[in-house]
């Protein structure tokens, strides 16, 4: 059975003296790992302009560096390109030193001669490849430095390493990298995604696959949102994660106590929390909403915002007890008229978009929701806002001189001190 080849490359001797020559050409400088059954000498190349004949050559074999405690040795006088030394009966070569002498005659002159050794490879038992460190998962950001992929395999001969790449979590199919041959590896965060790294270790015995290792690339991190504000000059947002700057040019808005309430302002208050849910008024056009970090907390939090919102586009779970209003325009579609208004006819429950504010309000609250279809905005922020699609009972509805009105029409009214516009 092959084992590996200890030392490679051409190991020179030069000597001069009489007609026959002997001289120690090689001694190993650490020992033969495990068990070696025998050793083989080959391509020997003759490096003389002078004739000579090779006497012989010489083996010995021993336990320590210095030679003092010798295990073996054996002599081979019949000179070929190919030599095989074995061990001699009852002799075991485990884990040795090992050195050769050899022997010539100068059959013309007594000048320089030398001789080079190709290759020295040596047999023994081998026993397949196995992992004893296996390479682990990992997540990284995109770019990011990286710690190497790391494996360990014994077996004799010492295995040889090839990494692969694999889109799926699996060790057959996968894709070579070339020349990544060694037992660690660089992983590349240069594109976000997934990707399932293995090694395969392979000797004289077999192939054996490490296990996989999961290697996750994040996608760049964002780092504000494009807010795109209608023509109608406002817009909602929500993150629940993510703090931002407001823009100038931009007024945050919360709903409390049945009315919308300017909180966040450029230049005063413009840090706006996570968690949030905001109207917001600009001019028509996208704005950009700068992440940050705070320690502040939200309006929201405080109970003081009554708005609501979700990251990403969900159909809001219905509550008969609650109108659900989200922001958009009245049936005629007057810019003028923009604020929140039902999404559906009986004011259920509907699918708010991703990053979106909603506002959900007690049907028999103190916010005064009752059976109002919507709010105007630029009315409230005037005194007079609100749409009801009749007059509730209780808290009762004036016109403009005082008298109560139980059944409204088309004008403004007063209720609880505040105007009230019925279109």
């Amino acid at each position: 059975m092959k084992g590996a080849a200890n030392n490679t490359g051409k190991w020179a001797y030069v000597r001069t003296g009489g007609q026959t020559q002997n001289y120690s050409y090689y001694q190993s400088k650490s020992p033969i790992s495990g068990e070696v059954t025998s050793i083989v000498l080959q391509a020997w190349q003759i490096r003389s302009a002078t004739s000579f004949t090779m006497q012989s050559i010489k083996l010995t074999v021993a336990t320590d560096a210095n030679f003092t405690n010798v295990v073996d040795e054996m002599t081979q006088k019949s000179i070929a390109t190919t030599m095989t030394f074995t061990p001699s009966e009852g002799k075991t070569w485990k884990n040795v030193y090992y050195k050769f002498y050899f022997t010539w005659k100068n059959t013309a002159t007594k000048s320089n001669s030398g001789m080079d050794v190709e290759k020295l490879t040596f047999y023994g038992p081998v026993t397949a490849p196995s992992f004893t460190t296996q390479p682990q998962d990992a997540t990284y950001e995109l770019n990011a430095s990286v710690l190497p992929l790391t494996v360990k395999a014994t077996g004799t001969p010492a295995p040889a390493y090839q990494w692969y790449a694999h889109t799926e979590n699996n060790t057959s199919g996968g894709e070579p990298l070339e020349g990544e041959t060694a037992s660690e590896f660089m992983p590349s965060t240069a594109a976000a995604g997934t990707t399932y790294y293995y090694c395969v270790a392979t000797n004289e015995a077999g192939s054996v696959a490490s296990d996989v290792a999961t290697v996750t690339v994040n996608p760049a991190k964002e780092t504000g949102y494009s807010l795109r504000v209608s023509a109608a000059g406002y817009a909602t947002y929500f993150n629940s994660e993510q703090a931002y700057v407001l823009p100038e040019g931009c007024v945050g808005y919360v709903w409390t106590e049945g009315d919308i309430v300017a909180k966040y302002v450029p230049g005063e208050n413009d840090i706006v929390p996570a968690n949030e849910p905001l109207v917001i008024k600009a001019e028509a056009g996208d704005h950009y909403l700068q992440f940050t970090t705070t320690t502040k907390e939200s309006y929201k939090l405080q109970s003081q915002n009554d708005l609501e919102g979700t990251d990403e586009a969900t159909a809001i779970p219905n509550d008969d007890a609650y109108y659900y209003y989200g922001l958009s325009l009245n049936k005629a579609g007057d810019l003028a008229s923009v604020g929140f208004y039902w999404m559906n006819a009986s004011g259920a429950a509907f699918t708010n978009g991703a990053h979106k504010a909603y506002l959900k309000l007690a049907k028999d609250g103190d916010s005064g929701a009752q059976s109002a279809m919507g709010f105007a905005f630029n009315d409230m922020m005037t005194g007079v806002g609100r749409v009801p699609a009749a007059a509730p009972a209780g808290r009762p509805f004036h016109d403009l001189t005082g008298r109560a009105v139980s059944r409204l029409q088309k004008g403004i009214y007063i209720r609880d001190g505040k105007k009230i516009l019925v279109k």
